[in-house]
């Protein structure tokens, strides 16, 4: 059923012209749209910890949480959810209901709000049209120019040995000594397409051939999701980081997150750990592991996202190998990041 407009004659002779409800929807879709959800989030008093292309972390000021990334909010859709206390559940996913009750607004007073800081009249259709030009624009540019991994042709040994003359102190001054580097095969030298220099680590299969690189911005200057490149074409899923070692080691496996915490357990003595890259153990790297050990030790990182992969691969590996899962007593720390006499107690004998 069609929807028209109502016009009320005020007491003056002018005429105030009402919306529809659609009418009304599409204005307030184009309000979202205009909003900046970094400058939005830093002006109601958020932390940013992670500038993501597509979404924005924090901790949730909303319910006073400690969890760096349990706040996140869409770039494009403006919705938000907290993963640790489901504030959206009570308050709504909406960013409208966001500002209403971190400012403790009315409705129509966020919508004035969200106006003011929107940098574009959503009801000047010309001046949308050109934000909207403008927006789409440089969308087009950041997707074009966002291929952030390293070239494919580079991972030979030849360019590997090439790296290995280039190392820089980044990882020594983190607590890794030059002889476990060399062991690693950290290299360096390696400047990506926006001119930050990054070290090298070479990633090899579960037969020792190179398949990969990671490299590791040195500058500081990354945003926090490119902290890392991979290389173009990686699969991910058919490698488990430093198992082609470890295997020969023990039939006890540890699975980490991260490379340094791989190289952290060397240190304390555990020969026998590989890193899946990431808080997830894939279904190709689970069959690694069945091929490959005869016990996994999950010891993956403290935060929610590693509490959550290390419920998902108990849940997708019982019954298929034997599983000890360890929970890492620390939030905002990974085992790269503790005394190794401290990381040994975690641990205990797992090291074959």
């Amino acid at each position: 059923m069609m929807q028209h407009r109502t016009v009320k004659t005020m007491m003056n002779g002018t005429q105030k012209q009402y919306l529809t409800k659609e009418e009304k929807r599409h204005q307030l879709n184009r309000l979202k749209e205009a909003i900046d959800a970094e400058q939005l989030l830093e002006a109601l008093g958020f932390h940013i910890s992670m500038r993501g292309r597509n979404e924005i972390r924090a901790a949730c000021i909303l319910h006073g949480g400690k969890n760096k990334s349990s706040f996140r909010m869409n770039r494009n859709t403006k919705n938000w959810v907290c993963f640790s206390a489901q504030c959206h559940e009570t308050i709504g996913y909406d960013v409208i209901s966001l500002v209403m009750h971190v400012l403790e607004l009315s409705f129509r007073e966020a919508v004035k709000y969200l106006e003011s800081i929107s940098g574009v009249n959503i009801y000047d259709e010309k001046a949308y049209v050109e934000f909207k030009r403008n927006k789409d624009r440089t969308d087009f540019i950041n997707r074009s120019k966002d291929n952030r991994q390293v070239p494919s042709a580079l991972v030979t040994e030849q360019y590997l040995k090439s790296f290995k003359k280039f190392r820089s102190d980044f990882f020594e001054k983190r607590g890794f000594d030059k002889e476990l580097l060399d062991e690693f095969e950290i290299g360096g030298g390696y400047v990506d397409k926006y001119g930050l220099q990054r070290d090298v680590i070479p990633i090899k299969d579960v037969n020792g051939i190179l398949v990969g690189y990671s490299c590791r911005d040195i500058t500081g200057k990354a945003e926090y999701d490119y902290k890392y490149l991979l290389t173009k074409g990686f699969k991910k899923d058919a490698v488990l980081y430093n198992l082609h070692r470890a295997k020969n080691e023990s039939r006890t496996i540890i699975v980490v997150e991260g490379f340094k915490s791989v190289w952290r357990l060397q240190q304390a003595g555990y020969k026998n750990a590989v890193c899946c890259m990431g808080s997830r153990v894939t279904q190709g790297q689970q069959n690694l592991l069945y091929g490959n050990a005869h016990e996994v030790v999950l010891l993956l990182d403290g935060d929610e996202a590693g509490v959550k992969g290390t419920g998902r691969a108990i849940k997708d590996m019982k019954g298929k190998i034997k599983l000890v899962p360890i929970i890492f007593p620390y939030e905002d720390k990974d085992p790269a990041d503790i005394d190794i006499e401290e990381l040994k107690q975690i641990i205990g004998g797992y090291n074959g």
